[in-house]
C-alpha cells in the first residue's frame, strides 16, 4: 500500500549553500513508479525545467537533432538497434546519450526522466541521480488503474517496459539499469509513495553541497 506524505522539508538549506537551485536531477524508474509525477513535483519545488520523453522528443525535432539520433530518441530495443543500424555515424554508442541530450539541455538546470541521463550528465558535480523501483504487484495495479486496463494487460506492459528500459540503458551507457552503484539514491516508491519519495530526495538535496 502506498503511504501518504509525512515529510516536510524546505529548500532553504540548499539555497543557502548554492545561492540558488542550480542542479540537475535525473530519475530512472521501473514502470509504474510514478516517475513523471515525482519529477514534475521536484521541478516545481526547485524552479527547474522538467523533461520527460515527450518533451525531449519534441525539442529534438524542433532543433533538428532527432534525425541524427532516431534510435536513441525512439528508445528502440537493443535487438532492433543491432539489426537496423549499419552506419557508424548513426550508431548509438556509449557516448550517444551525451551527444543526443547535450544539444537540448546543455548545462541547464532541470529534472529529466529516463533517457540514460544519469550517465549522460555524469560529469556534472551538481547532479542528483535517482532510481525508483517497487513491488511488481503494486506497480501492475497502478498501471491498470491509471490506464483503465486489466491487471493481466498491465502485467504485460510492466514487464515489456522494464525489459526495454534495461536493455536500452545497458546499450547506451554500458551500465546495469538499477544498479545502486550508478545512482545517488535507489528508492522503493511503492513502500513510501510519491510524497515519501519527494521528501527523501529533498532531504538529500538539503544535506548536499555542490560546487557549480
Amino acid at each position: 500500500m502506498r503511504m501518504e506524505d509525512k515529510y516536510d522539508y524546505s529548500m532553504t538549506s540548499w539555497q543557502c549553500r548554492t545561492g540558488g537551485t542550480e542542479m540537475i536531477i535525473t530519475i530512472a524508474r521501473q514502470c509504474g513508479c510514478m516517475g513523471d509525477e515525482i519529477g514534475q513535483r521536484l521541478a516545481d519545488e526547485y524552479g527547474l525545467t522538467f523533461y520527460n520523453k515527450e518533451h525531449i522528443v519534441k525539442l529534438a525535432k524542433e532543433k533538428g537533432i532527432y534525425d541524427k539520433f532516431p534510435y536513441f530518441f525512439s528508445e528502440i530495443p537493443v535487438n532492433a538497434l543491432m539489426h537496423s543500424i549499419s552506419s557508424d555515424e548513426n550508431n548509438v554508442l556509449l557516448s550517444e546519450a551525451r551527444k543526443a541530450l547535450y544539444p537540448i539541455i546543455g548545462d541547464g538546470d532541470c529534472v529529466i526522466i529516463g533517457r540514460g541521463a544519469n550517465y549522460a550528465f555524469s560529469d556534472r558535480p551538481d547532479k542528483v541521480s535517482v532510481f525508483l523501483s517497487g513491488d511488481k504487484a503494486e506497480r501492475i495495479k497502478h498501471i491498470a488503474d491509471v490506464h483503465n486496463i486489466s491487471e493481466r494487460k498491465a502485467k504485460v506492459v510492466v514487464n515489456e517496459t522494464d525489459s526495454r528500459r534495461a536493455e536500452f540503458h545497458k546499450y547506451c551507457s554500458n551500465q546495469e539499469w538499477g544498479n545502486a552503484a550508478y545512482y545517488d539514491m535507489c528508492i522503493d516508491e511503492t513502500r513510501i509513495g510519491a510524497d515519501g519519495v519527494v521528501g527523501i530526495i529533498k532531504e538529500y538535496i538539503n544535506n548536499c553541497m555542490f560546487d557549480k
